[in-house]
């Protein structure tokens, strides 16, 4: 894009009033048009920069528990060099904000700064990586998860391989911060005194190779990823005491290879598949595994693998505390205008562990469907997903659960007028493992969801919309032994209105909801009423000012009865003694308020200040327990967007 472009293109969506001029004056004449493009060419044969800075402030004071840092910095730096067919993005981002539990002390509570760095320069079919960044391999192998390192990138036509090293975790940094910051930080409330466990730094490789175009290909991978034990010393800082290092935490050491394919069947229909085993190791200093003692001499086959466990040790050593696993999923898509579907199966064995992903369930298998509906030309939308799942493969655990999910979103658009239809089904059920389920407390849930959305929408310059809401959500319990227990059932209600107007697009809107719930141990009811404004209220054909303002005011009235020993002690019901009634009446109300104020010049300038207010008043009725909270947050932000020709060839 050259620098013109990207100027133009920056004009138009920061000045609504220059957007319209331009159209005004846009040329009509094909030949000017191209005239112009041939003549901004030239233009990209020099270095370019392009990019965006900026930071935000916050700063928060409440009369109650803070649920995030009473101050706080973020800053940002995202640019793109650009020079011929190179390319090379470069970010910066610094952040000194962590939200916590509402229960901890604000002095102690709040994380270290956070810095991320990085530049992926690129070069037709290349791609590099340099700082902090993420390649995606097989989702069993490397996937969603972010390194500090290096790495490159080849993609041709038919067939790309990419590899990467560096670390997922740097090692635990016990307060780097001086004295002088320490005190500081103190009178802000920034304190640091962990509450997580120390960790190593963990190293990492991996490497990709695949066949192949985006529609057809067989792709092979691995990651090895090893903690260096060298990274903590023998004693550990944890809660503000000091720890022998092994006691809290155990280096951990992983492997894993994974194979992915995808094959297109014409243009309709296509298989695709996932698999991985992984060899993970708990624990770095337990006991290796002296297999020549135990299968040493038994056969010439055997006498081989052996060898080639030998030879293999500088890449991996077995120990006591290692496993072996395999994940996987194949299935088949159908792919045609009207309907896109994908139905798979999927397994993953217990104990499967792979370092380089945030997968986190096992011993399971699942299927699952999913697609999409078109019909009358785009107007009626029909997406669904089922999915089916049961755990338990190893048949180790106390209890197999199994779960049901349906999902159906129905979307119509005629004109005017639309409509939104969803459900939602969860069904639980719960069978033996190794234990016999009590009878009394199988879990056997039903949980269902249904939403109805309707708006229509009237008016040529100055147009309004009315919209409604209705939904249901009702949780019922399918246990005969145990009837009653843990049903609830929500009804909301809710209708808006919004109307704008002008050129700058400024618009108002009134909502209402109303809330109706019960259950076995509570009932309560809700009323919200919300205004909102959002336009521009001074523009020039280089500037503008925009201004959003938001009121929202709740009611919340809530009956907690009943039973205490169903909360407290199931068994009670069981044999049927006495039981302890209760009443509870709260009455909660809440006001928000919240206004912001954009300025935004064509030169690329964004500035916004955004202040919020909330005041949360809690009262128990039959009681005298009053209590209430204030809150105020005030965030300052600027940004600039620029574009510049560094250097020309002419």
């Amino acid at each position: 894009m050259s620098i013109q472009r990207f100027l133009a293109v920056m004009l138009m969506a920061a000045c609504p009033v220059a957007n319209v001029l331009a159209q005004e004056t846009a040329p009509t004449d094909k030949s000017q048009t191209a005239k112009q493009d041939g003549n901004s060419k030239s233009d990209d044969d020099g270095l370019t920069l392009v990019g965006t800075i900026g930071a935000s402030v916050t700063s928060q004071w409440s009369s109650g528990v803070y649920n995030s840092s009473p101050f706080s910095l973020f800053g940002y730096a995202n640019m793109i060099f650009g020079y011929k067919d190179l390319s090379v993005p470069v970010y910066f981002n610094y952040t000194n904000v962590a939200s916590m539990g509402v229960f901890k002390d604000p002095k102690t509570a709040f994380g270290l700064p956070t810095y991320i760095y990085g530049a992926t320069p690129m070069y037709r079919k290349w791609k590099g990586h340099l700082g902090y960044s993420n390649i995606s391999f097989n989702p069993y192998v490397f996937k969603g998860m972010q390194f500090l390192g290096a790495g490159l990138e080849y993609n041709a036509r038919f067939g790309h391989f990419a590899v990467f090293g560096g670390w997922l975790n740097l090692e635990t940094q016990v307060n780097p911060k001086s004295a002088i910051q320490n005190y500081s930080d103190s009178l802000m409330g920034l304190n640091v005194k962990s509450s997580k466990l120390p960790q190593f730094k963990r190293n990492v490789v991996g490497a990709n190779l695949g066949t192949g175009n985006k529609r057809n290909y067989l792709e092979l991978s691995f990651i090895k990823v090893k903690d260096d034990l060298g990274s903590l010393g023998d004693s550990v800082e944890y809660k503000g005491k000091k720890w022998h290092r092994d006691s809290l935490v155990k280096a951990k050491e992983n492997l894993v290879v994974g194979l992915a394919m995808q094959m297109y069947f014409g243009t309709r229909f296509y298989i695709f598949g996932n698999a991985a085993a992984s060899i993970f190791t708990a624990d770095q200093l337990s006991r290796e595994v002296d297999l020549h003692s135990i299968l040493d001499g038994v056969d010439t086959r055997t006498d081989k693998i052996l060898s080639v466990i030998d030879k293999a040790k500088p890449i991996y050593v077995l120990r006591s505390s290692t496993s072996a696993n395999l994940a996987g999923d194949a299935g088949f898509g159908i792919v045609t205008k009207p309907y896109r579907g994908k139905f798979s199966y999927r397994r993953i064995d217990q104990g499967y562990t792979s370092l380089g992903t945030t997968l986190a369930a096992q011993n399971l298998q699942n299927i699952s469907a999913t697609g999409n509906l078109r019909l009358f030309k785009g107007h009626s939308i029909l997406s669904y997903t089922a999915y089916g799942q049961r755990d338990n493969l190893s048949k180790k655990q106390k209890y197999t659960n199994q779960i049901a999910v349906g999902n159906f979103h129905w979307v119509n658009r005629i004109d005017d007028f639309s409509l939104l239809l969803a459900y939602n089904g969860i069904k639980q059920d719960q069978f033996d493992g190794t234990l016999v389920v009590n009878d009394t407390m199988r879990v056997n849930q039903l949980t269902q969801s249904f939403m109805a959305q309707p708006s229509y929408s009237f008016g040529d310059d100055n147009t309004s919309t009315v919209n409604l809401n209705y939904s249901l959500v009702q949780s019922v319990n399918r246990n005969e032994l145990m009837p009653g227990l843990n049903d609830s059932k929500t009804v909301n209600y809710g209708v808006g209105y919004n109307y704008g107007w002008g050129r700058l697009h400024n618009m108002v809107g009134l909502t209402i909801d109303y809330a109706i719930s019960n259950s076995s141990y509570s009932d309560y009811n809700s009323l919200t009423f919300g205004a909102q404004y959002s336009g521009t209220i001074y523009a020039t054909t280089l500037s503008k000012l925009s201004l959003a303002a938001k009121a929202a005011y709740g009611y919340v009235s809530v009956k907690e009865m009943g039973d205490a020993s169903k909360i407290y002690s199931p068994m009670e019901v069981w044999y049927g003694y006495e039981k302890a009634a209760y009443q509870v009446v709260d009455v909660t109300d809440h006001v928000n308020l919240s206004l912001t104020i954009r300025y935004q010049h064509c030169t690329g300038h964004l500035a916004a200040l955004t202040t919020s207010l909330c005041n949360f008043s809690n009262r128990e009725v039959i009681g005298t327990d009053v209590s209430t909270t204030m809150t105020l947050k005030v965030v300052a932000s600027y940004s600039y967007s620029f574009g510049r020709h560094l250097f020309n060839r002419d």
